[in-house]
């Protein structure tokens, strides 16, 4: 049974008063009898009234209302319901159908620059209840306003300039465009989510994630568009075919883009004995436009995974896709929708705990992590989500191991590699130069290390330290044109650091700190290191995903998305 609230009919009774009311009846009925209208009410202190642009209302099933924090940008994420609509709207849109039940029910009030300056929460059993009254009170100080390069526009900042106006980004200024969530979760609880991989595509970017419901063996592939303003677009969903419940499919997956044309590949755990992997052929849309797999019963009893943000990379005709297979680094092409041939073994000496490539039109980067020989990895295989996901954590004093060769080299024969020290690792290429970015010390918790192709040792390296507190889950890295981007996650915060003069002298530039921006979703609970970067001529975009094993409080996850020139 559900209650409707359409139709609603707004009207300001007292304009002048100290306090205004909106008077929005609500029609409820049920299948097997007939309730009375229920009626909205929202109260509005004169001064919030008289500032106030904007109105968004939000229900959240349960009884009780979000943390104050949550409304710093607005209505927050996980509503069963939301509207919004300007303050001078006689006749606002309807809320939408409701299970019956009780709610909170949530409001704000916001000012012409999207700047939150009201908020209220009233908890209301539609079920019985003959009305919902919400009363407001000031934010002071207003929280949640447009940043440079963004307007407000129906209640939520969206960009102020298309991609041609040379003052949004200008000098790669990171001036924040738009941020969301990314979809609903697979399960109601116990949900096993990948690493997000993020690629640059001609419609802005394309986020694709796998989630895994050990319960009932379920799977499936989002494809997630985010156009150049941060708006998100038709999301596509695959079913994942041939799995078994109570595997642990947790690992990343990999997507790569040669133009319009992408690759996803997707490590599968076994099922009934034949383990593998799925691949599909995506476009920026998103769809799918074709898909294949590589299986064998040889596989059933191998553990495969794949590592954060780097595990499929495009070449000439083909793709590159790196993992591990029993703890040895693995590359591999695929074609048609799969591979071409036996992997080849990199890395030095097993075991690996992640394996990364990347490439470029000059060079093809490979990179392997493996715990030191005096050191014992870290047993992170459970379900502890307090820490570094499994497939980061090379151990205490565990070691990289990088070869950096021409393009079109036979992987085969790549030679030995550069070894330092990393417990965790992400790469990036472009031209003749490769960057890599892993664990530092509790001065400078993100090292990375820039080599050239030819050379016997890294060119150039350093560090930094972000404005969170704690340690580094991981950081992802992206390197285009000149800039240098890094995304950092620590527990429950995200930098976005830059880098200008890549190609040369590599220059810090600037932090952006994601818990600073109420309009970026909340990243309360956010752990394990599951984040990605990639940069395009005028934007960088970040998601992430809020943990390996998502609880019922948990988000999947979000995304955040700026400018740069």
């Amino acid at each position: 049974m559900r209650t409707t609230a359409n139709g609603l009919d707004a009207r300001r009774l007292a304009r002048s008063a100290p306090l205004v009311l909106f008077m929005l009846p609500i029609a409820a009925s049920w299948a097997c009898n007939k309730k009375p209208t229920l009626t909205f009410q929202l109260d509005v202190p004169g001064d919030i009234a008289s500032n106030a642009s904007w109105y968004e209302i939000g229900a959240f099933a349960g009884s009780t209302c979000p943390p104050s924090s949550q409304f710093a940008g607005g209505i927050p994420s996980g509503s069963a319901a939301r509207l919004a609509f300007a303050a001078s709207d006689e006749s606002p849109p309807g809320i939408g159908d409701l299970d019956r039940g009780t709610y909170a029910f949530a409001a704000v009030a916001k000012g012409a620059d999207c700047g939150v300056i009201g908020v209220g929460c009233s908890v209301v059993d539609v079920t019985s209840a003959d009305g919902v009254t919400i009363s407001l009170r000031a934010n002071d100080p207003p929280t949640g306003a447009c940043q440079a390069g963004s307007v407000c526009k129906d209640a939520e900042c969206v960009s102020s300039s298309d991609n041609s106006d040379p003052s949004v980004g200008a000098g790669c200024s990171l001036d924040f465009l738009g941020a969301g969530p990314l979809a609903d979760p697979l399960a109601i609880s116990g949900t096993l989510a990948s690493t997000p991989a993020i690629s640059a595509t001609s419609n802005g970017f394309l986020v694709a994630y796998r989630e895994y419901d050990p319960v009932a063996g379920d799977a499936r592939l989002t494809l997630f568009p985010i156009d150049a303003s941060g708006g998100v677009g038709a999301l596509h969903v695959e079913t994942l075919p041939n799995r078994c419940a109570d595997e642990d499919e947790s690992d990343a997956i990999g997507m790569g883009f040669t133009g319009d044309t992408g690759l996803v590949a997707i490590a599968r755990a076994p099922c009934n004995g034949t383990g593998g992997f799925d691949f599909y052929d995506v476009a920026p849309e998103p769809n799918v436009t074709s898909s294949g797999e590589e299986t064998s019963a040889s596989l059933g009893a191998s553990v495969l995974a794949m590592s954060n943000a780097h595990a499929v990379a495009p070449a000439v005709s083909v793709f590159y896709v790196a993992f591990t297979e029993d703890s040895q680094a693995l590359l591999n092409t695929v074609v048609n929708d799969g591979f071409t041939g036996t992997s080849i073994t990199f890395g030095g000496t097993p075991p690996h705990t992640g394996a990364w490539v990347a490439t470029s039109d000059r060079v093809l980067a490979l990179l392997a992590a493996a715990p030191s020989p005096d050191s014992t990895p870290a047993d992170d295989a459970g379900a502890d989500d307090s820490g570094v996901s499994p497939e980061n954590d090379a151990g205490a004093g565990g070691v990289l191991r990088l070869n950096v060769v021409p393009s079109g080299t036979n992987p085969s024969s790549v030679g030995a590699p550069f070894e330092f020290p990393g417990t965790w690792g992400s790469l990036a290429a472009a031209g003749s130069r490769v960057f890599v970015a892993t664990s530092g010390d509790q001065t400078l918790p993100v090292t990375w290390l820039a080599f050239d192709l030819g050379g016997s040792a890294p060119t150039t390296q350093d560090g930094f330290s972000v404005q969170a507190t704690g340690g580094v889950s991981y950081a992802d890295v992206a390197f285009h044109q000149d800039n240098l981007f890094f995304a950092v996650e620590s527990a429950g915060a995200i930098s976005l650091v830059s880098y200008s003069h890549a190609t040369t002298t590599p220059t810090f530039s600037r932090e952006i700190v994601f818990g600073q921006n109420p309009r970026i979703p909340s990243l309360a609970g956010l752990r394990d290191g599951r984040i990605a970067v990639a940069a395009s001529d005028t934007r960088v975009a970040v998601a992430w995903v809020t943990g390996r094993t998502l609880g019922p409080d948990d988000a999947v996850g979000g995304y955040a998305i700026f400018a740069c020139r």
